[in-house]
Parts: C-alpha cells; structure tokens; sequence
C-alpha cells in the first residue's frame, strides 16, 4: 500500500496545532479509538470514546462523545482550537470538514467521517458529496 501524501497546514490555511489534531484523529478512527454513537444517543456519555458528527463534544465521568472537531478539541486539550469566532479568517473548506449548516451531518457514519477527514488532509476538500453517496 502507498503512503498518503497530506497537504501541509499552510496548505490548508490552518495552524499547526490544528493540523496536528486532525491527524491524530484520524489515526485514532482508523485505528477504530473511536466507536460510533446514533444520533439518537448523542448525549449518552457512558461511552469512552464515542464519535457522532452531530455532537461537538459531550464530557462526563463516564464517557465522551464527540464530531471530528470536539476530538481535536479533546485530544490537545485546547476548547479554543478552530475557534471560528476570534476574528481570524478562515478557509471555507475547513469549515465543510466540519459539516457546519449541513443537516446531512447527521447521518454520516465513522468510516465515511475518516473518509472525509482524509480527502481533506490529502486534497483541502473533505469531498463530502462523493462520500455520502458512495457506501
């Protein structure tokens, strides 16, 4: 198998930091870290390590459920990562990754959410059209 080649941040119009985070998310819903929660249990946080792309992030005791940003989040410890809102400019597809606005982020899978997070590490685009209507 060929080693994917990622743009670097810069390419990507973020930080490092951020750059490091999806990464490391990444890795960890490849290497099945994350477990995949409904929709409908998005607030249940009796699981470790729960993904759901409807939920930024939701902590307790007991478990965390969170999307592809809320585990950067997670991971680096960092609430303020991605931070949309501190007047810097941000690229357009960074906020696709993350399925801002778009109610089809409801329905996406964990394997269709590494499948995106991956097209926009390798291409700056999550391509999410093409991965929600492949299965």
């Amino acid at each position: 198998m060929l080693a994917r080649s990622f743009k670097t941040a810069t390419d990507l119009g973020i930080v490092e930091a951020e750059y490091d985070s999806l990464i490391t998310v990444l890795h960890m819903l490849e290497r099945g870290e994350l477990v995949e929660v409904p929709r409908s249990e998005r607030f249940n946080v009796s699981v470790p390590n729960g993904f759901c792309m409807s939920s930024v992030s939701h902590k307790s005791a007991c478990g965390t459920v969170g999307c592809i940003m809320g585990w950067c989040q997670i991971v680096t410890k960092n609430n303020r990562l991605f931070d949309f809102y501190d007047g810097s400019k941000r690229p357009q597809q960074v906020a696709e990754l993350f399925m801002f606005g778009d109610e089809r982020r409801h329905a996406v899978t964990l394997d269709q959410a590494t499948r995106g997070l991956s097209n926009y590490l390798m291409t700056g685009n999550a391509r999410w059209d093409d991965v929600l209507r492949s299965q």
